[in-house]
């Protein structure tokens, strides 16, 4: 968790330097981020958000720097950190939704395909199959993992497990 902790720090600074064009700017979110109170915590303790976060906003950096530099294969990248994300937490889904939207509104407002959004969500889509399709084989059930959170919601209703894990 600290590892994954100090590369979010570092990849915050690298990604408000490729938003802002800022030094200071950049080195401040890298500073909030370094004193963030959450971030502390989660540095110290084996939890997956940190890990999930920091594939995050790798994809999101990735996305930025595929809009920036017009360039498909930073799209592709994104897609990979955000499969990578899935992998310990089910929160990238709120993303997708996200992207779909952004994906709209360009779309209807520039009258222009953005294909570089749909990337991510192609590999967010291809994760929940090839999971889907191992569960299937193993359990045979092909939403195994997501019934499983189902059940452990149900029996850990007042518990930790309902504020943290996937």
């Amino acid at each position: 968790p600290v590892l994954f902790s100090l590369a979010n720090i570092i990849l915050i600074y690298k990604l408000t330097m490729l938003l802002t064009k800022n030094q200071i700017s950049a080195t401040i979110s890298a500073l909030l981020m370094a004193f963030f109170p959450v971030d502390i915590i989660y540095a110290t303790i084996n939890f997956v958000d940190s890990r999930s976060v920091f594939f995050i906003n790798l994809g999101i950096y990735f996305l930025f720097l595929a809009y920036e530099k017009q360039n498909f294969k930073f799209s592709i990248y994104s897609g990979i950190a955000f499969f990578f994300s899935l992998q310990f937490k089910v929160n990238i889904f709120f993303h997708v939704l996200l992207l779909l939207v952004l994906y709209l509104y360009l779309y209807l407002k520039y009258k222009k395909s953005h294909s570089y959004l749909l990337m991510p969500v192609c590999f967010i889509v291809l994760n929940i199959f090839i999971e889907g399709m191992i569960y299937s084989n193993v359990y045979h059930d092909f939403f195994y993992r997501y019934h499983m959170m189902e059940q452990n919601y149900i029996f850990c209703k007042n518990d930790f497990f309902t504020l943290g894990s996937t």
